[in-house]
């Protein structure tokens, strides 16, 4: 549906008993991922299912789980049990030559079972307010009469990075930023400008290190930028900033010195 000397894209379309399943799967010029679009039009017969998943075989041999968690990442496992992610799950070889990691931009539900990573795009509900005696208090759709919230045209976003070596020398954590908190653009009035034509008002460097944070502090009038070291390893890098600074100081996440 797309070719072009920068992006290029692919549709697949599936017709399901509940519905269809359209998938836009995109390539980018010198990008390290591939990007899934899907939308999903869901109606389910009563007897249909609850749950519709994606599924990524990893075919590098026995894989070793990556899971990120709040400011850094942890070594997984395989199991039969979802687990919420805080952005993404990855795999990797044994030696970790050769690794992926899954990007969701919205359901947090992943898992690696048997060396195939599942991503979760819904799993439906009965809407509030319909459990009565005689029901069974079970989660999801269940029978006649109940509604799944999710009935309908829903669209999702995931992001399959694929690099050489592990995942803190690929910067996945920074990458996934890109699809979790993309840059937003802002139209102003029409004047003279007084910026040059290129400016960062804040940059970190070091490939290692990920900024997630800058905002107004809660107490005085200075700013809080924060960043961590998802790899846990030591390693240096600078902050850079585009403005002028009086003084700067570290403080704890209650913003106290």
């Amino acid at each position: 549906v797309e070719s072009g000397p920068v992006r290029v894209a692919v549709e697949v379309a599936f017709a399901m008993a509940w519905g269809t399943f359209c998938q836009r799967i995109v390539l980018q010029a010198d990008a390290g991922w591939v990007d899934f679009e899907t939308d999903v039009n869901w109606y389910p017969e009563e007897e249909g299912g609850r749950r519709v998943r994606v599924a990524y075989p990893w075919a590098v041999g026995e894989a070793r789980v990556w899971r990120d968690i709040p400011f850094g990442v942890i070594e997984w496992e395989q199991t039969d049990t979802v687990f919420p992610t805080n952005s993404w799950l990855g795999v990797a070889d044994a030696d970790e030559t050769v690794g992926a990691a899954l990007v969701h931009g919205g359901a947090c539900s992943q898992q690696v079972i048997d060396n195939v990573l599942w991503q979760t795009l819904f799993r439906s509900v009965r809407v509030p307010g319909e459990l009565g005696e005689d029901t069974p208090d079970l989660c999801g759709w269940d029978g006649p009469g109940h509604h799944a919230l999710e009935e309908g045209l829903s669209q999702f976003h995931h992001r399959l990075h694929v690099y050489a070596g592990g995942w803190a020398d690929a910067a996945v954590p920074r990458g996934a930023l890109a699809l979790t908190m993309p840059m937003a653009a802002c139209a102003t009035e029409r004047h003279t400008g007084e910026l040059p034509g290129e400016q960062s008002r804040l940059t970190v460097e070091g490939d290692r290190l990920v900024h997630c944070t800058w905002k107004q502090a809660d107490f005085t009038d200075g700013a809080i930028v924060r960043i961590f070291n998802p790899a846990g390893d030591p390693v240096e890098g600078a902050l850079v900033v585009g403005f002028d600074v009086t003084a700067a100081e570290e403080t704890d996440f209650r913003e106290e010195r």
